[in-house]
């Protein structure tokens, strides 16, 4: 059995420490900056058809959520803004920003958005766009 070198084993545990540290440090700061707290309570559910695959993924820039639907070798990706930060949903007169979601890329690359409680409008622009897909490819 190899012997432990307690100097060694001390500096790389404070190293991981510190870096631990500072990652709980940023997600605190991030929790408060982007509401986390409120959004676990009002994003709704979304029931999404059982021929799909969905891939979450982390936030990008300042979405709240990310998530990725695949229908095939086809796929859609969607993000919820809750800031109006990444594009434009809300009306500049508006004193909060209307979160919603940012599905792309929808048709000749477009961008689809709606408010985040239209959940059925959301998924039914995406089965639209996987449908005109499929018939695109079947011509």
């Amino acid at each position: 059995m190899d012997k432990i070198d307690f100097e060694e084993f001390r500096k790389r545990f404070e190293e991981t420490h510190k870096k631990s540290v500072e990652k709980y440090m940023l997600a605190a700061q991030m929790q408060r900056v982007f509401e986390w707290d409120k959004y676990m309570a009002i994003i709704p559910k979304i029931k999404f058809p059982k021929e799909w695959d969905v891939q979450l993924q982390p936030p990008y820039m300042t979405a709240i959520v990310r998530f990725v639907a695949y229908d095939g070798d086809e796929s859609i990706s969607v993000y919820l803004d809750g800031f109006n930060t990444l594009g434009i949903y809300s009306p500049i007169t508006d004193k909060e920003p209307t979160p919603y979601w940012e599905a792309y890329e929808l048709e000749d690359g477009e961008t689809f958005r709606c408010a985040m409680d239209e959940t059925d409008i959301l998924i039914n622009a995406m089965k639209d766009e996987f449908k005109r897909r499929r018939n695109k490819d079947g011509q």
